[in-house]
């Protein structure tokens, strides 16, 4: 009843003009069944009602938005440009219009409709340049962003869309351009100096990029973001303790996402790798309590590094950041096996399986551990689950039977321990 009262505020009676009793009492039912979304039964007491008058807007309005809400998109489209036959221009039936032009992705037509509705609000001026980006009318689009910045001022939504267009139309110098005469415009905004250091980047022009940063930091210098692009710039021309200065300023920031901070850390790992007489800076750097450090990052770093002990440690802290991530589990458990910490490892593969029921390493790296811990009963248990999960991986499936004739020696039974050794060793000569 509530939807109904509803519905029938919506239209206003004086509306339908001089009409019969009955033909209201038809349109009313109309509004009842809509409110109820009943739109098929909606629709055919509004044909009754055209039936008496077919030159009647509001039922051509009507009957579009039912069309509409069915998914009927042809049929709302020409019921609503015959309700503007009737009630040219009006707002409400032009926003329903654009609604389900949008919807059959007829943008051209869109454009059309969405012009007309800017005489009544300019908040369409935004919609006409996403249309324009749709219809690959690109110059139109950022002549009319342009036009909505002039009048109104830059705004998120408008400089996303126009580094969607620059990027369609792989029009990069434009759109460095534009940041730059938004630069000299408001140089009290920080976003534009970040946003032109970026797209310097992605068009590979360091130096332009590491020069915005200079003139970001001498403008604002507690812009810390702007050492993401120093750092990078000084370790390029090989002023190391400026890149590692500029870095220690990013992983401290407060103004920094941890995930940026985390491909910094990489960076730095990487060249260090490269270049090893930094590696007392980087120790220096990760044993900084301060520093906001990815610990996967880390863990997969020392892995790399083959320093057992030190990735063992950070995929163990990970866990608190990433307790389902799979390869954090994944190495956290090789290496607790390969520590000789298999009561841990059992732990934590118990865990990863809980997440990821059909990993057959994992069943592998548990029934190590059983074994391991003289639980041969579970061994056996895990392994036999694990093994038919493995699909066309003889290595695996070889390392499996190994597993399982370790589980039957150690419960006694010789015979199934052979036979498990043999099957190993016909697996592995698949596997070569």
């Amino acid at each position: 009843m509530a939807q109904e009262d509803d519905a029938q505020q919506d239209i206003n009676v004086d509306d339908l003009g001089n009409v019969s009793n009955t033909f209201k009492e038809q349109f009313f039912e109309a509004l009842k069944q809509k409110g109820i979304e009943n739109y098929d039964r909606a629709i055919q007491a509004l044909q009754r009602c055209l039936a008496q008058e077919p030159k009647n807007a509001v039922i051509h309005f009507e009957l579009g938005k039912n069309y509409n809400a069915l998914k009927q998109y042809d049929a709302a489209e020409e019921s609503l440009k015959e309700a503007l036959v009737y009630r040219k221009d009006d707002e409400d039936i032009l926003k329903e219009l654009y609604d389900v032009q949008f919807s059959k992705q007829d943008f051209q037509a869109a454009v059309t409709t969405v012009k007309q509705l800017i005489s009544y609000n300019i908040i369409y001026k935004e919609d006409l340049a996403k249309l324009y980006q749709r219809t690959k009318e690109f110059d139109k689009a950022i002549e009319q962003l342009d036009e909505i910045d002039n009048a109104q001022g830059s705004s998120i939504y408008r400089d996303n869309l126009r580094r969607v267009i620059y990027n369609q139309t792989n029009n990069k110098e434009a759109q460095a351009n534009r940041l730059e005469q938004q630069i000299k415009a408001a140089p009290g905004n920080i976003q534009n100096y970040l946003n032109l250091i970026y797209v310097y980047s992605e068009m590979a022009a360091n130096d332009k990029a590491f020069s915005t940063a200079q003139r970001l930091l001498k403008a604002h210098p507690d812009a810390e973001p702007a050492h993401l692009a120093l750092y990078k710039g000084y370790l390029e021309k090989g002023q190391v303790e400026n890149a590692i200065a500029s870095m220690k300023i990013v992983l401290k920031s407060n103004q920094v996402d941890k995930e940026t901070k985390g491909k910094v850390l990489k960076d730095f790992m990487r060249y260090s790798t490269e270049n090893p007489e930094v590696s007392n800076e980087l120790e220096s750097v990760l044993s900084d309590e301060d520093n906001d450090k990815d610990p996967k990052e880390l863990g997969l770093f020392y892995l790399e590094q083959k320093d057992k002990p030190k990735a063992l440690a950070y995929f163990f802290e990970a866990l608190n950041d990433y307790p389902t991530d799979y390869v954090v589990l994944k190495n956290l458990a090789l290496l607790q096996i390969d520590a000789l910490q298999f009561k841990e490892a059992i732990i934590t593969t118990s865990k990863a399986l809980e997440v990821y029921p059909s990993q057959p390493l994992l069943y592998l790296l548990q029934g190590v551990a059983y074994n391991n811990t003289s639980n041969f009963n579970k061994a056996l248990e895990s392994l036999e689950f694990g093994i038919d999960y493995i699909i066309e991986d003889a290595q695996m499936q070889a390392d499996m039977f190994t597993q399982m004739s370790e589980a039957y020696k150690g419960m006694g039974n010789n015979a199934k321990a052979t036979e498990f050794l043999n099957r190993a060793t016909q697996a592995k000569k698949q596997a070569n």
